[in-house]
């Protein structure tokens, strides 16, 4: 298995090109596609990695840095939303207790 990032992915027709790698050898749900930069980085079980000067073969914690990245710009589901939301009142009924606050 490889880690790979691939530069100048998108076209001008906004498809990807993948620079000769199989789409197919792709481990499912590894891609990551960053808003910006317009590249991707992705796990590949392809042991033979086509020599482009776009493909860039990365290390595991390269990808984990990506990932993390990726993963930290995206915006709260609701569920997360609501989740801090009931947090933050439970914290608060909690000091309102403790100082004599509430009855």
């Amino acid at each position: 298995m490889h880690n790979v990032k691939i530069s100048n992915l998108y076209q001008g027709n906004g498809h990807c090109d993948y620079k000769g790698l199989d789409i197919s050898q792709f481990i499912a749900g590894s891609q990551i596609y960053p808003s910006v930069g317009g590249y991707a980085v992705i796990k590949t079980m392809q042991v033979d990695i086509p020599a482009h000067d776009d493909i860039e073969i990365i290390t595991e914690e390269q990808y984990n840095i990506e990932r993390e990245a990726y993963l930290n710009s995206q915006p709260k589901s609701p569920e997360e939303l609501i989740a801090e939301q009931g947090n933050e009142i439970a914290l608060l009924w909690y000091e309102l207790m403790m100082v004599g606050g509430a009855s």
